[in-house]
């Protein structure tokens, strides 16, 4: 069942969609083989526009290539009043990952710090095995400065990624470029990035996206999900981040 404030996209969705008179607000374009390896898509919510775009392609890495699953959210705001203004717009990412055997994946040392936030079941609402998707090496238990954006981890300003804003009069895209590789070993990768100002704390828009490459079978990426606020796993991941850094060694 759909809630009025999710907005799910997907092929088999949008020719009931479409005789609904509900897709107005999206403009899709999909692979034409199935299952989809790449998914590219624009949807509108009240307070901007995403555009988001999922595919599978090989990076090179020193000598060799590997591949991994490429993602490029963009969020660009509504300006909706004159004086509304917001001078850094950044993403907050959740990421649940399975080994091969359909397992939360054990992160090694160095990284082992997901494992122990990771969300649990909490009646239908909250899904288990979600983390904020930081670099832990980065930070420490009971360091208070860890920050939980993407980009205070990965900028990857090189590959377009960058934070957004509203200012004088105009708005700029957030975008949040990914490329989980890892594929020998994991399966599958589900995340949820949110758009947040962090001047107050607003979240603007949400977008779920992910992909799964099983042992047997055809890799594919996931149906792309849009709301306007976060899921409650969203918010439950962030609050265990929180406490796992602010907590006393």
């Amino acid at each position: 069942m759909l809630n009025l404030n999710t907005y799910v996209v997907a092929p088999v969705l949008l020719s009931l969609l479409f005789f609904l008179n509900l897709n107005a607000n999206a403009d899709l374009a999909f692979d034409t083989e199935a299952p989809a390896v790449a998914i590219k898509t624009n949807f509108d919510l009240p307070k901007g526009r995403f555009s988001l775009d999922s595919r599978w392609t090989t990076v090179q890495q020193t000598a060799d290539e590997i591949d991994v699953l490429a993602g490029r959210v963009s969020f660009l705001p509504k300006q909706r009043s004159s004086k509304e203004k917001c001078g850094a717009i950044s993403f907050i990412q959740t990421a649940r990952v399975l080994n091969n055997r359909g397992q939360d994946f054990e992160w090694p040392q160095g990284q082992h710090a997901r494992n122990a936030m990771r969300t649990t079941t909490r009646g239908q609402k909250i899904l288990p095995g979600y983390f904020i998707d930081h670099d832990a090496v980065l930070c420490k238990e009971g360091h208070q400065g860890c920050s939980p954006f993407f980009r205070d981890s990965w900028p990857n300003s090189e590959d377009g990624s960058q934070d957004g804003s509203i200012l004088d009069g105009r708005s700029h895209a957030a975008v949040l470029v990914d490329y989980p590789f890892g594929w020998e070993v994991i399966s599958s990768i589900s995340l949820e990035a949110c758009a947040v100002c962090r001047d107050s704390g607003e979240y603007l828009g949400c977008a779920s996206w992910g992909g799964t490459w099983p042992p047997v079978g055809e890799r594919f990426v996931h149906t792309p999900v849009f709301s306007e606020q976060p899921s409650a796993t969203f918010v439950n991941a962030l609050e265990r981040f929180k406490n796992y850094y602010s907590r006393a060694r």
